[in-house]
């Protein structure tokens, strides 16, 4: 895209005020360009559940070694997002209880999706790397976790284990509460539990969904066509969707 402007400036103080306008102006369209073309070159990898119930647990999906070995045969990844959810679990805060969802994933997760941080941060990739007890929730859970508005930095409780409030975030998406994938692995292992009507079902899974971003050098079609062939030649059967996003 491209656009001349002319400008009749009668002074310096209106050339530096143009300048900034002008600046600010190429910032934006710039940003959205790019989360324009990410958005036309992002692979979602999903884990499709099996179906199962009683105590053995079933195991399905995409591995944190299908993780490794697509970073490393796949070229031209510009960003690569794990991602598990985890129905269900409570969160406590005092006398103040909720059952939400959780999702496990990374920094990268909040680009190109509707959320906005109003209030603390985000994931960082220290959070990860070190697996840090953070979490960050969204403005509802906020209001019904904290009625006198002190949120950031308050500890709360996922099951048995405390995390500290570093962000609050709204969303058009379904509620969930996020915190490090890297976490949720060391805290709460693979295994789901579900109950419904006096009955059970376990499964284990250790991610949901997998995003990845490709850079404008490489070829969407060819990485989705690597992708399939991976996970064919280490899964049995279906329990994987591979598609452009």
């Amino acid at each position: 895209m491209a656009f001349s402007i002319h400008l009749f400036i009668k002074n310096n103080e209106s050339m530096r005020s143009w300048i900034l306008h002008l600046v600010a102006l190429f910032i934006v369209i710039a940003g959205n360009a790019s989360a324009q073309n990410n958005e036309n070159r992002t692979i979602l990898i999903r884990s499709i559940e099996q179906q199962s119930s009683g105590p053995i647990p079933m195991s399905f999906g995409i591995t944190r070694s299908d993780l490794k070995i697509i970073q490393s045969q796949v070229p031209f990844i510009q960003s690569i997002t794990p991602i598990r959810f985890f129905p269900g679990m409570f969160v406590r805060m005092g006398s103040q209880t909720l059952k939400a969802k959780v999702t496990g994933t990374t920094a990268n997760y909040i680009f190109g999706k509707n959320i906005k941080v109003t209030k603390g941060r985000f994931l960082t990739e220290k959070d990860l790397t070190h697996r840090h007890n953070v979490v960050v929730i969204n403005s509802a859970q906020a209001r019904q976790l904290f009625p006198d508005n002190q949120v950031i930095g308050k500890a709360i409780r996922l099951n048995t284990d405390f995390f500290t409030v570093v962000g609050i975030v709204e969303s058009d998406q379904p509620a969930s509460l996020f915190i490090p994938y890297t976490t949720m692995y060391s805290r709460f292992g693979d295994l789901s539990l579900t109950t419904a009507a006096g009955s059970f079902s376990m499964k284990k899974y250790e991610l949901s969904e997998v995003e990845l971003v490709i850079s404008m050098n490489g070829n969407l079609t060819k990485a989705i066509h690597i992708i399939n062939a991976i996970l064919k030649l280490r899964h049995d059967k279906k329990e994987f969707l591979v598609q452009a996003k």
